[in-house]
């Protein structure tokens, strides 16, 4: 269970929680009415709650995070504790984050976030520097053992040390660092035994793909999670649905990377701005396909940390509304918050079985080849071989 990868990914912490699952809730068996053949599937419902526990625990973290953070800053009583629900909140309803938590598979994302946000919560608020070094070393690694997409929180740490103005305590932040080497090391290695990882030459064209990857798909997290609308199961990389990059995609996204740093730049005094934009840059900058790495430059669930950043914006936002405008900021706040319930909802319909995830595939990417092909194979399972056999051809 904690030996090796699976699928190309270390993840013990989820595997355990499975197998604790199978223990307690077990699953039933799903047979085509009036057949007598195999079974098609199974319903997990005990796995279902247990995911959803794991996402309310992560969402009061977040809520308290922010309390102790906001408190620290000496903000407004009211705003802090508006700003923590709203960052909060965005986190528990937001669209991208249904990919986490409705998908079993991506217990991953909710184990190694506990352990993660509980390290953050351990650091801001136990005084005493070795006993808060080993509880934030020890989550730490309890974080690593579930994804190794963790390593951010070395990074995520050094912002709440610029929000608030702390020292740096070295000797933390260097077993913190040594440590995340070793996993990501280990990472790397799940993914080539995976063939996942597709290296090319350092040459021209790999420098050029990995600018337009990068960019291209930043401002894509970026723009689903402001307008999060035709979210994908799955997005296939551009220059593999068009044949060639486009020149002049290629050069306007990176454009719009240089606009946000020289932004980013003369807001540099707003340190709220500042950390909120960092926190999102530095938990997605790893999965931002500089070197390409399986069938997917996107993928929704990677954003189910790094969307505290720009929910956080969202709340301070929210804190200077309501400073110069009492009595109307409830009016945006109640529509926003409506908004996103009605999208969550949404899109938890996708997920409902696999023929409602890879139709929405194909709906939102025409030509993906894998949503055909994993479409017909769900209706030759489920007895309707007329249907895969259209879907396949």
């Amino acid at each position: 269970m904690f030996a090796v990868p699976v699928v190309g990914t270390y993840c013990g912490i989820p595997q355990l929680t499975w197998w604790l699952d199978y223990h307690l809730f077990g699953f039933k068996e799903v047979f085509i009415p009036g057949t007598a053949g195999k079974p098609v599937g199974v319903t997990v419902p005990g796995f279902h709650a247990t995911n959803l526990v794991f996402h309310s625990i992560n969402t009061l973290l977040v809520f308290f995070i922010f309390i102790v953070t906001c408190t620290k800053l000496k903000l407004k009583p009211g705003n802090v504790y508006l700003i923590a629900f709203i960052t909060a909140f965005i986190f528990a309803v937001h669209p991208q984050h249904v990919e986490s938590v409705a998908w079993i598979t991506e217990r991953k994302d909710l184990t190694y976030t506990l352990f993660f946000l509980l390290a953050v919560y351990a650091y801001l608020t136990i005084a005493d520097i070795f006993k808060r070094g080993i509880v934030v070393t020890l989550l730490f690694v309890l974080s690593l053992l579930s994804k190794g997409q963790a390593v951010s929180l070395v990074p995520a740490m050094l912002l709440f040390n610029y929000l608030l103005g702390k020292g740096i305590e070295w000797k933390l932040y260097g077993l913190l660092s040594a440590i995340a080497v070793i996993f990501g090391l280990i990472a790397i290695y799940g993914q080539q035994q995976q063939n996942a990882i597709y290296y090319t030459a350092i040459n021209g064209e790999f420098i050029t793909h990995g600018i337009y990857n990068s960019s291209y798909a930043f401002w894509g997290y970026l723009r689903r999670f402001v307008l999060p609308l035709n979210l994908s199961p799955i997005y296939p990389f551009p220059y593999k649905k068009y044949g060639r990059v486009d020149d002049n995609l290629l050069y306007l996204y990176p454009c719009f990377s240089l606009m946000a740093v020289a932004i980013l730049w003369f807001q540099r005094h707003n340190k709220l701005l500042v950390f909120g934009s960092l926190f999102f840059l530095f938990n997605i900058v790893l999965l931002l396909q500089f070197i390409p790495v399986g069938v997917a430059i996107m993928a929704d669930r990677y954003t189910y940390i790094a969307a505290i950043g720009p929910a956080f914006i969202l709340g301070t936002a929210a804190g200077y509304l309501r400073n110069y405008w009492p009595k109307l900021f409830y009016v945006p706040l109640l529509f926003t918050g409506l908004l996103l319930l009605y999208l969550g909802h949404q899109q938890t319909k996708i997920w409902e079985n696999d023929a409602t995830l890879w139709r929405a595939a194909i709906n939102q990417e025409q030509g993906i080849r894998k949503g055909y092909e994993n479409l017909a194979v769900y209706y030759w399972e489920n007895a309707r071989q007329k249907d895969s056999t259209y879907f396949y051809t």
